[in-house]
């Protein structure tokens, strides 16, 4: 073979060879590109579902519905119950602090952990999303605090058997109404100070939404798992509703 041919040649096999590395750069790198999209979309997706799990949830609570059903497709990831979390209100007279009541809750935690850290939490009423990045509460608890009352609204949930599910499978969550009302209301003649305490693993998110609400924080710091957080009002009314949850494939 002339070195013509020979440089031909040459030229030719490492044009294929560029093609082909390219080629393969471009399908990997389209590949990776579409499972982070599809997984991005998966967890929009059991976003969403446990936004229509709190709403249906809200059926109960607001509207005393004997029970209602929601459905969710795991796409890879697992669901199941946490440790109960601690919900403690204690409410003051201002001036007479021998005047003064407290209700405390424990919630059972509903927990969604798809692919990486991603995990979405559904905690008395509330719907918080965490990632490695950090945390952030999607549907905030139900309280309305004015200056002349406070209603705090409280979902109770535990689950009927400590059970969880992972894999691809649609899961069927059920939420039983196991009792719905006023838990009790405290109004004196002064002012009421009215302090909330969560002790959770997401306690930094409770302390973030406290804060975004303008509550006066007594304990902020969220590293022992605790937060502490103050309003004043007129007069306080606590709602609970208990609500058992089963889960069904």
């Amino acid at each position: 073979m002339s070195a013509r041919g020979q440089s031909e040649t040459l030229s030719y096999v490492l044009v294929f060879s560029l093609v082909v590395a390219s080629t393969g750069l471009v399908y990997v790198g389209g590949y990776g590109g579409l499972q982070d999209a599809q997984q991005a979309e998966q967890l929009d997706n059991m976003g969403r579902a446990f936004d229509v799990l709190a709403a249906n949830l809200a059926d109960i609570h607001h509207r005393n519905a004997p029970s209602r059903g929601t459905e969710v497709y795991l796409s890879g990831g697992a669901i199941g119950f946490d440790a109960p979390v601690e919900i403690t209100v204690r409410a003051v007279e201002v001036g007479n602090a021998s005047n003064n009541a407290t209700f405390s809750m424990n919630p059972r935690p509903l927990v969604y952990s798809g692919q990486g850290d991603t995990t979405f939490v559904y905690v008395s009423g509330a719907v918080i999303r965490t990632d490695d990045e950090g945390g952030v509460m999607r549907i905030p608890p139900g309280f309305e605090v004015g200056d002349d009352r406070a209603v705090l609204s409280f979902v109770v949930t535990y689950p009927q058997t400590d059970e969880s599910f992972s894999g691809r499978s649609p899961v069927l969550i059920v939420g039983t109404n196991r009792g719905t009302g006023l838990d009790g209301s405290f109004t004196p003649s002064n002012d009421t100070a009215v302090s909330i305490t969560v002790d959770s693993p997401r306690a930094d998110i409770w302390s973030r939404y406290f804060d975004r609400e303008g509550y006066t924080a007594i304990d902020s710091d969220a590293s022992d798992g605790s937060v502490t957080y103050q309003f004043t009002t007129e007069r306080l009314y606590v709602y609970r509703s208990v609500i058992e949850f089963d889960l069904k494939r």
